[in-house]
């Protein structure tokens, strides 16, 4: 079964206060909040133009629900203000006052809200590996993964005296009805965006790819020893490596020293984004580097797309696809203040634009692209072209494809992340194992 992909609600933020770069850890627990505020449709993106415009202090949250819509404020693998200590936990709030009898939640708009929110958090829970049960404050102080609520962590660690979501939420009810959401869920075999039906010649052999994209941090720079030990651990997880921030000779230095160019072939090593490729299983037949859009003095240096035309090893059938890597402008999405905000918004727009211009190209030359990189956005924004499906998504660095129509397919089999938590970056790493397989005439998409 392929794996169950997070919640993709409405995006309405960036939320004003957030960990703007800074990235979530392994998510341990779920924190059911209330937003004191009334159960009525609209609540939801009444609190999320809140948490966006109004808020005077650092508060936030990933998720708001109320009994008709869910959106989505802070992207999943970034730190929200929601129910400190914040680093490793998603926050859900619920449209409710956190006052008056305990019988409220069992009014039809309450009920609505629960049943959008066990939804939400199945797949949450599904998604990050959360266990899904109910932690107490005993619990958390313990260690245990789970779901909870913001009462329990204020009296676990201390951090705020909130009570929400109050003493009259129903717990045992709400556990069983994410649970039961789960089942649903994990009884289907669920594709990551669009279904694509490919029924390969038995003597054709799919091919797969381990994608990993990584920010190896550069501003400041990391101390070398950091350095070696980050490029070590993540070229371990795959075979087809996207660097962002390796950007100076003694970065490209330290690459060439944990990943050989007798063992791997590397793109692009004059730019900040290079790619990496396992030459026991990948021939480079053609890369090159485009500019999206030029640097200004002390805000952004220029940024740029590398890519590489690539052919498996032994699957002569699947056609090549092309490869990209891309880092763009920080700051246009993050977080408000920022030295050239203007400039930086236009230049992110620029640097799409480009993009999407050269991924069309590959398109049309019946090719199919498959690409990465940090991306400085979180939420949902427009892909690169039509057909375009992400296959991590999610904080600032996302992996996607765009399969050209006689091109090869992309079948997505399984995520996953490799944290900061594990990592001295402040970047998480992120990889997707695709199978590449070859266009069967006669098959619907």
């Amino acid at each position: 079964m392929a794996r169950i992909q997070p919640p993709t609600p409405p995006y309405l933020g960036p939320a004003k206060y957030h960990g703007a770069g800074q990235t979530l850890k392994p998510c341990k627990r779920i924190v059911i909040h209330g937003t004191v505020s009334p159960c009525v449709p609209g609540g939801a993106r009444a609190i999320a133009r809140y948490f966006k415009t109004t808020v005077t202090r650092p508060s936030s949250a990933h998720y708001v629900i109320d009994p008709t819509e869910v959106v989505q404020v802070v992207g999943d693998h970034q730190v929200a203000y929601h129910a400190p200590p914040n680093t490793d936990t998603i926050g859900v709030e619920h449209c409710d006052p956190v006052s008056g009898p305990s019988s409220r939640w069992n009014d039809p708009a309450h009920q609505a809200m629960l049943k959008l929110s066990a939804q939400t958090v199945a797949r949450l829970c599904l998604a990050f590996d959360v266990p899904i049960r109910h932690v107490t404050a005993v619990g958390l102080r313990l260690g245990r993964r789970g779901i909870t609520g913001h009462y329990a962590v204020s009296l676990a660690w201390r951090q705020t005296s909130h009570t929400d979501p109050g003493a009259g939420f129903p717990w045992r009810r709400y556990i069983k009805a994410v649970k039961a959401e789960a089942a649903k869920l994990q009884g289907v075999v669920e594709a990551p965006v669009t279904p694509v039906p490919v029924l390969p010649p038995a003597h054709v052999q799919p091919c797969t790819m381990v994608m990993v994209t990584s920010n190896i941090k550069n501003n400041p720079d990391l101390p070398r020893p950091q350095v070696v030990h980050d490029i070590d651990a993540v070229r371990r997880l795959g075979g087809v490596l996207l660097w962002q921030e390796i950007a100076e000779q003694d970065d490209r230095d330290d690459l060439r020293k944990v990943c050989p160019d007798t063992e791997w072939e590397h793109v692009g090593l004059e730019q900040e984004v290079p790619l990496s490729f396992w030459r026991e299983n990948w021939q480079v037949l053609d890369h090159g580097t485009e500019l999206l859009h030029p640097g200004k003095a002390h805000v952004s240096p220029s940024r740029y797309v590398q890519w590489a035309k690539v052919q498996r090893k032994g699957s002569p059938e699947v056609p090549p696809v092309v490869v990209m890597n891309t880092h763009y402008v920080s700051g246009a999405f993050s977080h408000a203040g920022q030295l050239a905000e203007d400039w930086r918004d236009k230049m992110w727009n620029m640097a799409h634009a480009a993009q999407s211009t050269l991924v069309q190209r590959f398109l049309d030359q019946g090719l199919t692209v498959v690409g990465g990189g940090d991306f400085n956005r979180t939420g949902a924004w427009e892909g690169f072209a039509p057909g375009h499906r992400w296959l991590v998504h999610g904080g600032y660095d996302h992996l996607w494809t765009c399969e050209a129509p006689k091109g090869a397919r992309v079948r997505l089999e399984s995520t996953g992340t490799l944290g900061t938590d594990k990592l001295y970056t402040d970047h998480a790493a992120r990889w997707a194992h695709i199978t590449l397989l070859p266009l069967v005439e006669g098959v619907k998409r």
